[in-house]
């Protein structure tokens, strides 16, 4: 008897459909400096928590470089020069660069406005 090529279902439970992958990521904004970065790292925290443990590791590197792929303009040539490559490293790059730079003391202050209005 000759040996099946079908995965087994284990194996399959723990990968999902490549179409619904490609559906999941092309669902993720692109990030051009001056949109709303929280956001864009939202929706990559969502996608990425969603899909954890589920990934080949062919997968997770085709996943991380769509994401990194959606990342445009400014904002890509900016982790370029920061040679962040991986998820985490762009996740600290971006904010410290397109981020709400506004103070805690200027954040305390315009709460207290609208609380007083």
């Amino acid at each position: 008897m000759t040996e099946s090529k079908i995965p087994s279902t284990s194996s399959m439970a723990l990968t999902p459909d490549r179409n619904k992958i490609q559906l999941l990521v092309h669902a993720i904004p692109e990030y051009y400096s001056g949109n709303n970065l929280s956001i864009f790292i939202n929706e990559i925290d969502n996608l990425l928590k969603h899909l954890e443990k589920q990934l080949t590791s062919d997968l997770a590197s085709v996943v991380k470089f769509s994401i990194r792929s959606k990342i445009k303009g400014n904002a890509r040539d900016f982790i370029a020069y920061q040679n962040a490559t991986e998820g985490p490293h762009i996740r600290n790059a971006l904010p410290r660069n397109y981020g709400d730079q506004k103070s805690e003391e200027l954040l305390v202050f315009i709460l207290r406005q609208c609380v007083q209005s």
